[in-house]
């Protein structure tokens, strides 16, 4: 495939729409000051629900996305040199250095991300709200980087 990350691409595109559409609807309803008696909060409404999928499905279709040039990366570290036999200690040291340097990149902000996952929990704020999913990928991140 010429561009691999035509998925990821086309849902960044409908999420970009999806927001604009929402924005907008927004916009209109707060200045014609519609009745809202009995009207949820707006991360609660089904456009907020339906923003959230679609980030998810982006982000989802991206990690998808990426894994084959991760793959190929990994491939290429480990392949041996020209004239060069590799042997499976050097195949291993290579990995071992590979997930070491994803678990220390999670390691050097893994106080912000917990304080970010904290504040998320005590904080009905949606920009805690959102720093605390940010946070959860980080670690499902590394959780998945580690095996």
């Amino acid at each position: 495939v010429a561009n691999p990350f035509v998925l990821s691409r086309s849902m960044m595109v409908v999420l970009a729409v999806w927001l604009v559409v929402w924005g907008l609807r927004r916009s209109y309803t707060d200045s014609y000051a519609f009745a809202r008696k009995g009207e949820r909060l707006e991360q609660d409404s089904n456009w907020a629900k339906g923003g959230r999928t679609l980030l998810l499905v982006t982000a989802g279709l991206l990690l998808i996305e990426i894994q084959p040039k991760i793959i190929l990366w990994l491939i290429e570290v480990t392949s041996p040199k020209a004239g060069h036999r590799q042997t499976t200690m050097e195949t291993l040291k290579a990995l071992i250095t590979a997930a070491g340097a994803i678990v220390t990149a999670t390691a050097a902000f893994r106080g912000i991300l917990i304080s970010w996952l904290q504040k998320a929990l005590n904080s009905p704020g949606i920009g805690h709200q959102l720093r605390g999913y940010l946070a959860r990928a980080a670690f499902l991140a590394l959780g998945l980087a580690l095996p």
